[in-house]
């Protein structure tokens, strides 16, 4: 199913995936039960998302924005990463792309996962 890269977590059910590509770049793949693939990632410097190979622009406030993992839970999608710029960043996710920062301490903070519970 994966060509590159080493899968670092799967569930039972094969609905969900997550692959790292290397130190500096990872992405996290969801399927769900209807079978609809879910991609986070960043295309230049845009926070993306593909939904069966659509892609999708997720809005930032920075000049630079990175999705690093995704959720899919129902009819709500969960997406998490960073918005900012060169010298700060806000760590994010977004919900149904709208945008969230979550409470931080420093100047560079950086959201990596996101898991969804009934």
């Amino acid at each position: 199913m994966v060509e590159y890269g080493n899968w670092v977590y799967r569930d039972e059910n094969m609905k969900r995936a997550m692959l790292v590509l290397g130190l500096m770049f990872s992405f996290c793949l969801s399927f769900t039960q209807a079978q609809q693939i879910y991609i986070a990632g960043s295309d230049d410097n845009d926070a993306v998302y593909w939904h069966n190979g659509r892609r999708i622009v997720l809005p930032k406030t920075g000049s630079r924005a990175s999705a690093s993992a995704i959720a899919v839970s129902g009819s709500n999608i969960y997406i998490t990463g960073i918005d900012g710029g060169d010298d700060s960043f806000d760590a994010v996710y977004w919900l149904n792309g709208r945008r969230i920062v979550l409470p931080q301490t420093g100047v560079r903070t950086w959201a990596s996962g996101i898991i969804v519970t009934p």
